[in-house]
């Protein structure tokens, strides 16, 4: 089984244990601003508000770009199986976040189809506006949207050193008033109901409340888990770490999990 790594400060590592969760982030709040402002298609569609991701990479190389951006250098980086999450097995080839079909959450639904759980490598281009505007056609009634291209794009000159990989989570908008109306009991028709709606609210750029979405852990992934320091953390943090893994792993030799980075400042 392949590991993949995440930098992050000790607080959120804290919440991660804790929660056992992992917050999926929306795409235009992230911190390459350039992902959200361009739309899609003709219609100008800016899909990155519907899309929330998780970001790793696969690199066992300690990453000095992401050490400084997502740490100050004061924080961890988390090492864990390539396949962390808890998750629902449609065949034997597709496993999704979600049990239901159509996942609600406030105002914006998650499709089951749509979001086969994976990790996907970022792609570092040019100029990115031109990628981003192709991933929705859309002629008058009808839109087809690129999915596996949402939210993999970044421009190469700023941010291809993070060499990023992503597991995505994507969502539309609707219009729960329109839903609230249907009077029907058949499945099919309140199906048919919430996929028009949805479609109008995407037309109209509709936003949408939720800004993080929580993926449920492995246990088994969590218990597995190794840690490394970041380069200017003290005693007192790595004493604080072991703690933490001490109280919300199963793991007893979680004293040989947490290392100290190979850098040197």
């Amino acid at each position: 089984m392949s590991k993949i790594y995440h930098y992050t400060n000790i607080d959120a590592f804290e919440s991660i244990l804790m929660t056992k969760e992992f917050w999926f982030n929306r795409l235009d709040r992230v911190d390459d601003e350039e992902e959200s402002l361009w739309g899609s298609g003709k219609m100008d569609i800016k899909m990155s508000k519907y899309v929330f991701v998780s970001c790793w990479t696969k690199d066992p190389l300690e990453n000095r770009d992401l050490w400084e951006r997502y740490t100050e250098n004061k924080g961890l980086r988390i090492t864990i199986d390539d396949n962390p999450f808890e998750t629902h097995m449609v065949t034997k080839n597709f496993h999704t976040y979600f049990s239901h079909w159509f996942e609600i959450i406030s105002d914006c639904v998650i499709p089951l189809p749509n979001n086969k759980v994976e990790l996907y490598d970022v792609k570092y281009v040019e100029d990115n506006r031109d990628k981003i505007k192709q991933i929705i056609k859309d002629e008058n009634e009808w839109i087809e949207i690129k999915i596996e291209e949402l939210g993999i794009y970044k421009k190469k000159n700023i941010w291809e050193k993070q060499n990023e990989s992503r597991f995505k989570i994507i969502s539309y908008p609707y219009i729960p008033e329109e839903i609230n109306k249907i009077k029907s009991d058949l499945l099919i028709d309140n199906l048919i109901a919430l996929t028009g709606s949805m479609f109008s609210a995407l037309k109209t750029n509709k936003d949408i409340t939720p800004t993080h979405i929580p993926v449920r852990f492995k246990q088994s992934a969590l218990d597995s888990i190794e840690i490394t320091m970041g380069p200017s953390t003290t005693d007192e943090d790595k004493k604080r770490v072991k703690e933490l893994l001490k109280k919300h792993t199963s793991s007893n030799i979680f004293r040989k999990k947490v290392h100290n980075s190979s850098l040197i400042m």
